[in-house]
């Protein structure tokens, strides 16, 4: 009978401890999706600027972000080539099409992008192949990496776009921006004809390359003397800043992400304080013990802060693993770019560790008022 019940005891201690453990995790593991997502978005917003290898971008003073980037003239553009230090200047146009699936019949929105087949302004040199095959009118490359409820977009076939029918030549891999689902990318001469003969004196930003060896701030600043006051000149680092900013504090979805992640913190630290709190209290009778032998507080507050950064660390692996596997899946299904890089592991596990030992120090109150002799 004792043997029973000492094993019942164990097999007891040890199922509160894995569902303790359990709980840890869960908490961390929301954190991650939480942070993770908030970290895509993040970078999502310079998703279209970032596949290209330009220093600086010049938009109109009008400027919002990429689908509200004002009016900004072509000529502009070419003006710039004149400024010593400039090496090559393209505009490109960017904007929201219908885009339909000529099999079913079902419309979404999809971000076009035109430029001039004759530059390879890409990072990736297979984009910049890809691009000049599209001096074709009505040819377009397909960004892969889009909303899965997207079809008919492999190499070959024929779909519409503004009522215009277009012939998918190739296809590419890089990611739509947040306010798009999927990217087109077209020649100039093709986006003109999809957006009902769109002028091309109106270019949605222009983009800057420098020579070798040229300082940067320098011909800014010659690039803000020579252009008139309907320009702005971005350095690439400012047009990040600023795009990242816009979606996060301005647009509402941004906002939405923020506060999931702020939601998650408060979430994840009340998880925490229950799980370690229900422990304490679960071995209020040993830690009564270390005050009646004459353990000080401070010495308890020692074993219980261990305790909590043991509970971190073995209840961060599991999350972590989870963690990952959901970022690669959502990676692949969704157009976000989800990726579990060394910065979340780090900052998951630094606030996970404080959160529980912030909770571990609360929930030690319940030792500090138990009086051993009502105990036993």
């Amino acid at each position: 009978m004792k043997t029973s019940l000492a094993w019942y005891n164990l097999v007891h201690r040890k199922a509160r401890t894995i569902f303790a453990m359990a709980g840890v995790s869960m908490a961390i593991l929301f954190i991650f999706l939480q942070l993770g997502l908030y970290r895509a978005m993040y970078n999502s917003s310079v998703l279209a600027y970032d596949q290209f290898t330009n220093e600086i971008t010049l938009v109109s003073h009008q400027y919002s972000f990429l689908l509200d980037a004002g009016q900004l003239k072509r000529a502009r553009v070419f003006q710039a080539l004149s400024v010593p230090g400039v090496a090559q200047a393209i505009p490109l146009y960017y904007q929201s099409g219908k885009w339909r699936n000529v099999s079913t019949g079902v419309k979404r929105e999809l971000g076009v992008m035109g430029i001039n087949p004759g530059f390879r302004p890409f990072k990736s040199e297979t984009t910049n192949d890809l691009l000049a095959r599209l001096s074709e009118l009505d040819t377009a490359a397909v960004d892969l990496k889009t909303d899965p409820t997207f079809e008919n977009f492999e190499a070959g076939t024929r779909t519409e776009v503004q009522g215009q029918r277009i012939e998918v030549l190739g296809e590419y891999r890089h990611g739509a921006p947040f306010v798009a689902g999927a990217t087109m990318m077209v020649s100039d001469a093709t986006y003109s004809r999809i957006f009902n003969d769109h002028s091309l004196d109106d270019v949605t930003v222009g983009l800057i390359w420098l020579q070798p060896n040229a300082d940067r701030d320098k011909v800014k600043a010659d690039l803000e003397a020579v252009l008139p006051n309907d320009v702005q000149v971005w350095t690439r680092d400012y047009l990040f800043q600023h795009e990242q900013r816009y979606l996060m504090q301005d647009r509402p979805v941004g906002i939405v992400f923020t506060t999931g992640l702020w939601l998650a913190f408060v979430v994840g630290a009340v998880i925490l304080y229950q799980v370690l709190s229900a422990d304490i209290v679960n071995h209020i009778r040993e830690y009564a013990t270390l005050k009646a032998i004459g353990y000080k507080m401070s010495q308890v507050y020692a074993v219980i802060l261990q305790q909590a950064i043991l509970f971190t660390f073995f209840g961060f692996l599991p999350a972590l693993i989870v963690a990952t596997g959901l970022f690669q899946m959502l990676n692949i299904v969704t157009p976000l770019p989800m990726q579990m890089t060394p910065g979340i592991m780090l900052t998951v596990f630094a606030l996970s560790a404080t959160l529980c030992s912030l909770s571990g120090m609360l929930a030690v109150r319940k030792v500090k008022r138990a009086n051993p002799a009502d105990l036993f």
